[in-house]
This record gives structure tokens, sequence and C-alpha cells, in this order.
């Protein structure tokens, strides 16, 4: 596997992230990068990420930070990971596994402070929840509904070792 790497989106990732490709089944748990990117202008506590390899974009997500994430968490100090995906055509290599174990130190790195990384998956997307499970993350019961069903909200604890 090629070695994959985390960085901020930029302007000249806007045509490769607005190339991305999604099958029906995966698009009705994520919004596609458009539709996020729209939301990070309007709100400067959310932050375009891009996941790459070979130093091109093959993946995307958003974290978020501030109060805006209270539906999704009471501490005040954790980052909220949205709308992971990676692009159809390079699935199944094991690019969003690989950024999912890299988040946690980013997170460390450029959010002071933060001490936790929440998220919630859709109850119906199973392939999703094995990836967050498998990278650390924790179900502790807690559950919301959001525009598509019910999510589980998934916690990742930051430990000192990686501040």
């Amino acid at each position: 596997m090629s070695d994959v790497k985390l960085r901020a989106y930029h302007d000249v990732d806007t045509k490769a992230v607005a190339a991305f490709l999604l099958s029906a089944d995966q698009l009705q748990f994520t919004a596609m990068p458009g539709d996020s990117l729209a939301l990070c202008q309007e709100d400067d506590s959310r932050h375009p990420m891009v996941i790459c390899t070979e130093d091109k974009p093959v993946g995307f997500f958003v974290l978020h930070d501030g109060p805006g994430i209270a539906p999704f968490s009471e501490n005040p100090n954790a980052v909220l990971l949205r709308g992971l995906l990676v692009d159809q055509r390079h699935q199944g290599k094991g690019y969003a596994y690989r950024a999912m174990t890299l988040v946690p130190d980013w997170v460390s790195r450029n959010f002071p402070g933060a001490d936790e990384i929440v998220l919630a998956v859709n109850k119906g997307n199973l392939l999703a929840q094995r990836l967050y499970l498998k990278c650390g993350f924790e179900d502790r019961g807690n559950r919301r509904m959001g525009q598509k069903g019910e999510q589980l909200l998934l916690h990742f604890k930051l430990d000192e070792r990686q501040e």
C-alpha cells in the first residue's frame, strides 16, 4: 500500500475532490465533499481535510470543533469527525483505515486542548462501524437521530502520549 498522509484541504484540491465518486449505497450515509465544503465556508470551526497517497487526494473528511458539535458531545474539548469518504475508485486499498489511524495524532497536534474525537455513524452503515471500531473508537451506547436515521456516537480518547 502506498503511504497515506492527511493534510488540510486547499483550493488546489477542488478539482480532485469534485471528481470523487460514491455508490448509491454509500451516498445514503455521507455527504459529497462539495456539500461539506460549502458548510466549511460558512463555519470556520469546520476544517476540511484530504486523505492523500502519492500527494493525490483519494479521500476527504471534516474536523469540527467548538460549540457546533454540542448535538454530538457534551465534551467541550472534543473534536467531531464528519463526512469521511474515500473515492470509490480507491476503495478497498486500506486508505480509510490508515487515515483513521493518523487522525488522533493530527488532532492532538492541531487542536490544542482536544482530549477526544467523536463521530456519528449511521446504524445501518455496518462497514463504517467496523472500520471505526477497528481503529480504536469506542461505542459507549450513546445514540442520536440524524437526518437519515439512528446514529451511533463513537468516541476516541486522546491520551498524553499523542500530545
